[in-house]
């Protein structure tokens, strides 16, 4: 057995990493294969969104300020890929977290660079 040799284990393809040999004993390193999927010929790739601090912080203040932490009503409305991108992802972690929400608006409330409403 030597590093990157691929083993079948049931269901399971794990890849050699490292080999050690102590003491009369070998000790194996493996790391699980993921199983890479195809996607199909119709789909384009959606290249990665520039993410700095800085879009980040304007992107929280948007999704609050402007849409009240509605993101369905935020993607309905944007067009550049990497906003897209970022309001999908965070999409996701409001279903896995819905008080995240809360955390975003104390971030937002706590940082404001605009004044809403009449002036």
């Amino acid at each position: 057995m030597e590093p990157g040799t691929l083993l079948r284990i049931g269901r399971e393809k794990l890849r050699i990493i490292r080999v050690e040999r102590r003491d009369h004993m070998i000790w194996i390193e493996t790391r699980a294969v993921r199983k890479r999927r195809r996607a199909a010929s119709n789909v384009v790739p959606m290249p990665r969104g520039e993410r700095t601090p800085l879009t980040d912080f304007l992107r929280y203040h948007a999704l609050v300020r402007v849409f009240d932490g509605d993101v369905d009503a935020w993607l309905a409305q944007l067009e550049d890929e990497g906003d897209v991108r970022f309001a999908r992802g965070i999409r996701a972690q409001l279903r896995k977290n819905p008080a995240l929400l809360i955390t975003i608006r104390q971030m937002v409330d706590a940082t404001p660079f605009w004044k809403c409403g009449a002036g």
